[in-house]
């Protein structure tokens, strides 16, 4: 019946991810990637993006360079943490609170040393100006004099947030007092006494600070989170610390993307009055419709206050901090897995959870889990309305890094929920617009209620926000097939199902290749033959390896190809994709192109794409070069900037390029690269004249194009990264903090990976391709 099913539902399901129109598969990449198009230098009456910012030529752009340079950090398509990198003034101050300010100095020292950014310290508060603080260390008496005037209970969802980043360093020898005092002032917490070392206590301080300087309310990175055939694994172990060993997670992370751990399943809030007097029973996976109303149980509204008080005596902090804590040294432990996003759920029993059908459990557990930095936290969907907005606007406000996922369950086999039900449910996963993703399970009868849950959510009119829609049970097992985003799934080594009609991520990619992923040729295609170097070659059949290592570990059943002048690929695959190794001018080719690519000017990446009007695929060209160099400096920078507060890495702004020809693409990727950050390039084609006067200014990155002279002898700052983008064979800088083009294929590879799939690129494996 299920096999019959799928059949049935192919044809309707490739219309809306299958193939391309049969006018454009027919077309070969040497039909798209001339010969002329590759050689041919750009025509005249072609301004170049280097010439215009230059106010040489001001036909393409508006002459205010201002103007200019804010559409490049509009349009640029590089990372979040890349993109306005040296724009951010002062950034959020990071508060260490521990017993004495030499405790907190010795966690900030091998934060140094393990993140590459030795910030500033300041250790008295009332003799040295923070305004510039990147680290500000506070003993345990200080903050609470100072800090906390005012502080509201952590259960106060209309506190107001801190700008600084409060981190406790909780040594245990804290009074239940003043734990309870400096829990209401800090966002995050670290148990010293359970860490391993302090490499773990710093690995974690290095975790913290990222998330919170984590680019917030960028939809185009929570898509690339909740991407195209992604997967999540729920942790339903009762004790973290003794079933997610390592080896356990190693053997996670090649299948899944995210791991949700299921707090209310824990031993340590199982056993307490947050789960109910049922505690001992386990999920029903029986729900009620999202109208009936909680609140009307006199029992339960007596069990809330010993609810709230169980949550502010300490004890649950504790241990459920403890276990998050320990599962992160044991990701990083397991090597694979240790940059893997966590999901936090406190998941109720109306919801097919474990805990006490309250708000104040719910919520509660909820903002214990935030304390440790999760990445992503499960709202539920079903509670009153003024209550669910007070608590989404405290966590939007308090921790603004985290991502929401609004969810709903209403998986009662009585309670049908037709389309247009579901479509409501969908907008009540919406949070008032404020969750990042959505998820909404139902019951399932038979396939239809599957195929029905599909269409709601195509229909629900919710922007891009990524949506998971599935139907729990075997009935239910298509809607996993077709739900492409994020789909829960179950693993052999978890030892059961977390939810009735699970699959594993290997066996539902296996049925998606069977219904409908096409299978596609990417290629990577070489500049013609006179022009084509042994370095090229290879650089050619790094990517390969890494492309290839990147479809393989998702599951696609695409094939990368080394096309060259002469050569013509005929496996008779779909065409999925190209990288052109020489760039192309905009001005010759004759596809679409990114907005991104037509402020540089050139195209290196070609990608399949919706069209604008929802009606099939179209070509479009994109320049990737550019933001791949954006990330890689930023990446660089962030590492060399040790000794630099927040302000001082803003005023260090000044970039130069040197190039013997501003129309070549070096110069144009260069460029676009460095005002993406935020920088302020210089172009000069005389080495000479430019160095003396830079060197000794605030000059951040210096940019060598082929071609371009440089004195390799010369003696630059440390603070400055030199970029060199020349070939391997000529003379290159002794210079310490140097950055070569063979440096940038890794970068390049993830971002065009992240065009093709629409998904977040896995970036181990793709470097244990190219290393091989």
């Amino acid at each position: 019946m299920m096999a019959t099913i799928l059949i049935l539902v192919c044809t309707t399901v490739l219309k809306e991810v299958g193939g391309l129109q049969s006018g454009v598969e027919r077309k070969s990449v040497r039909r798209l990637v001339q010969k002329d198009a590759i050689s041919s230098p750009p025509s005249s009456n072609w301004p170049s993006l280097v010439a215009v910012l230059k106010n040489e030529d001001t036909q393409t752009l508006s002459s205010n360079k201002k103007k200019d340079k804010k559409l490049l950090e509009d349009r640029s398509p590089c990372s979040a943490h890349a993109r306005g990198y040296f724009s951010r003034e002062g950034g959020r101050p990071l508060i260490l609170i521990g017993q004495d300010v030499t405790k907190c100095q010795e966690a900030a020292t091998a934060l140094g040393d393990l993140n590459g950014r030795r910030r500033r310290l300041i250790k008295n508060t009332s003799t040295e100006d923070v305004r510039d603080a990147d680290v500000l260390f506070m003993s345990y008496d200080s903050a609470t004099t100072e800090m906390s005037r005012g502080a509201a209970p952590f259960d106060d969802w209309s506190q107001t947030a801190n700008r600084e980043v409060r981190v406790l360093l909780n040594d245990g020898t804290l009074s239940d007092s003043m734990l309870t005092a400096l829990r209401a002032i800090t966002q995050y917490e670290i148990l010293t006494y359970k860490a391993a070392n302090n490499q773990s206590i710093a690995r974690e301080l290095k975790r913290i600070d990222s998330l919170a300087r984590r680019c917030t309310g960028d939809p185009d990175d929570v898509r690339l989170d909740f991407g195209d055939d992604t997967f999540f694994l729920s942790l339903t172990y009762g004790d973290l610390i003794d079933k997610a060993t390592p080896d356990v997670l190693r053997e996670f992370d090649r299948e899944v993307d995210m791991l949700e751990v299921r707090a209310d399943l824990l031993d340590c809030i199982r056993n307490t009055a947050l789960a109910g007097a049922d505690s001992c029973v386990a999920p029903s996976y029986k729900s009620v419709p999202s109208t009936t109303k909680i609140f009307n149980d006199d029992d339960q509204r007596q069990s809330e206050e010993a609810i709230r008080s169980q949550l502010k005596d300490g004890i649950i902090t504790s241990a459920l901090l403890e276990q998050l804590l320990v599962l992160r040294e044991q990701l990083a432990e397991s090597g694979r897995a240790k940059n893997i996003p966590i999901l936090f759920t406190a998941r109720s029993r109306n919801q097919c959870g474990a805990l006490a059908d309250s708000a104040a459990a719910v919520y509660g557990l909820s903002a214990l889990g935030l304390r440790a930095g999760v990445e992503w936290l499960d709202i539920e969907a079903n509670w009153p309305a003024l209550e669910r907005h007070a608590f989404v606007d405290w966590v939007r406000r308090r921790y603004p890094s985290t991502r929401i996922l609004g969810s709903q369950h209403v998986v009662d086999e009585d309670h049908n929920v037709g389309q247009r039900a579901a479509v409501r449910l969908l907008h009540d996963c919406h949070l008032g617009g404020r969750a990042d993703a959505l998820k909404l399970v139902l019951a399932a009868r038979d396939d239809r209620d599957s195929i029905a849950l599909r269409s709601a959510a195509q229909e629900a009119d919710l922007g891009t926000t990524p949506r998971v829609a599935i139907c729990l049970g075997d009935a239910g097992r298509l809607s996993r097939v077709l739900n492409r985003v994020m789909t829960p799934v179950t693993h052999a080594k978890l030892g059961g199902a977390a939810a009735p009609g699970q699959l594993d991520a290997k066996t539902l990619m296996a049925l998606r290749r069977q219904l409908f992923l096409t299978k596609r040729a990417y290629h990577l295609v070489l500049p013609p033959s006179d022009d084509n170097t042994d370095q090229i070659i290879q650089d050619a059949k790094s990517l390969q390896k890494a492309h290839q290592a990147a479809f393989d570990r998702v599951g696609l059943p695409h094939t990368v190809f080394i096309v060259d002048d002469q050569e013509r690929e005929n496996s008779g695959l779909a065409f999925g994709g190209a990288a052109l190794l020489q760039p192309v001018p905009f001005a010759l080719i004759s596809w679409d192109a990114s907005s991104w690519a037509r402020t540089v000017g050139f195209v290196d990446t070609i990608a399949i794409v919706d069209r604008e009007d929802g009606r099939g695929y179209t070509v479009r060209g994109e320049h990737l070069m550019s933001s791949a160099l954006a990330n890689a400096v930023a990446y660089y920078l962030d590492n060399m900037h040790t000794t630099l507060s927040s302000s001082e890495r803003h005023h260090r702004r000044a970039g130069m390029i040197f190039t013997t020809d501003v129309s070549l693409e070096p110069a144009a990727s260069a460029f676009a690269a460095l005002s993406a950050l935020g920088l302020d390039p210089k172009v000069s084609d005389d080495f000479f004249c430019e160095a003396t006067q830079q060197l000794d200014s605030n000059l951040a990155v210096l940019v060598i194009c082929p071609g371009a002279t440089f004195d390799n002898s010369l003696n630059l700052p440390e603070e400055t990264l030199l970029v060199d983008l020349r070939s391997e064979d000529e003379p290159s800088s002794q210079h310490a903090r140097i950055l070569r083009k063979q440096d940038l294929l890794l970068e390049i590879a993830l971002e065009q990976q992240r065009i093709w799939t629409n998904r977040r690129p896995p970036r181990a494996d793709m470097a244990a391709a190219m290393s091989t």
